[in-house]
């Protein structure tokens, strides 16, 4: 199948010399199953030149649940209105749906800087151990998640955005899906950012927080990956400010914020359940 995609776009570059400048790598070809749905969904959210996202206060709530993917996730979308809500004294649990399978030692050694960040943070972290990558259909991880949200009964959600440039960060949003289905709970919906640009229409001003908020990203030490992530996210929350007015120097989080009933019908277009 490779080969034959080379050949495809050998062929096109010798057809047509002024495409031979394009410069790209190709990590797989597959069909893009989501392209119009995707469309959809994105005609009917907030587009920053017809309409200004809200900057806001810490939202609130006293039962708040994050849905992380991976470990590292919840501090890199949300940590600074964590921290916030930390301190107005909310019941903060993170579930970690995804751990590393390496075997080495690594993968006791996330679980124990998750757990010293937790305690740092105040939140209480629950494992559900899906394995990276395979977290769709998944009926295990499912009842496992609506456990927790019988148990844990959130005002409010957070987990990454429904077009986030990651297939787990996607997929994730079709566990949550089908476990608000099963329990019938209906919090607001906070989705976050990690890769890609969520299209906000919240923002929340994390400047006295952006410190903490990188430290705690810098406990992650085992996490996989070759990348600088407390720098990524620094630089991710400086870029929000432009729409949070002023000229100071100042960090944001940005967030696609929707009651329950539209995210449950965002995620049946998208995931087609």
């Amino acid at each position: 199948m490779i080969a034959k995609l080379k050949g495809k776009i050998r062929a096109l570059l010798l057809s047509n010399p002024s495409k031979a400048n394009y410069k790209f790598v190709l990590k797989s070809y597959s069909g893009l199953f989501d392209g119009s749905v995707s469309s959809q969904i994105l005609e009917t959210k907030c587009f920053t030149d017809i309409l200004q996202p809200i900057v806001m206060d810490c939202p609130v709530a006293k039962r708040v649940l994050v849905v992380a993917p991976h470990l590292d996730d919840d501090i890199f979308g949300a940590g600074g209105v964590l921290l916030q809500l930390a301190g107005r004294s909310s019941e903060i649990t993170i579930v970690y749906v995804t751990s590393t399978d390496e075997t080495d030692g690594t993968k006791e050694k996330i679980a124990s800087e998750a757990m010293e960040i937790s305690t740092e943070l105040g939140s209480t972290p629950f494992f559900l151990q899906g394995t990276v990558g395979a977290i769709a259909g998944d009926e295990d991880l499912n009842r496992q998640l609506s456990e927790v949200l019988l148990a844990t009964q959130p005002d409010l959600i957070f987990t990454t955005f429904l077009l986030d440039d990651n297939a787990d960060h996607r997929n994730v949003n079709q566990l949550l899906a089908r476990s608000l289905r099963e329990t019938g709970l209906r919090p607001e919906i906070w989705s976050y950012q990690i890769y890609s640009t969520v299209i906000p229409n919240v923002v929340i001003n994390i400047t006295g927080e952006m410190n903490e908020k990188e430290r705690l990203m810098r406990m992650w030490k085992s996490v996989p990956g070759n990348r600088d992530w407390a720098h990524y996210i620094r630089g991710m929350n400086a870029m929000t400010c432009r729409f949070i007015p002023g000229r100071e120097k100042v960090y944001g989080e940005a967030f696609f914020v929707v009651p329950a009933i539209e995210y449950l019908d965002l995620c049946r277009r998208y995931f087609r359940i």
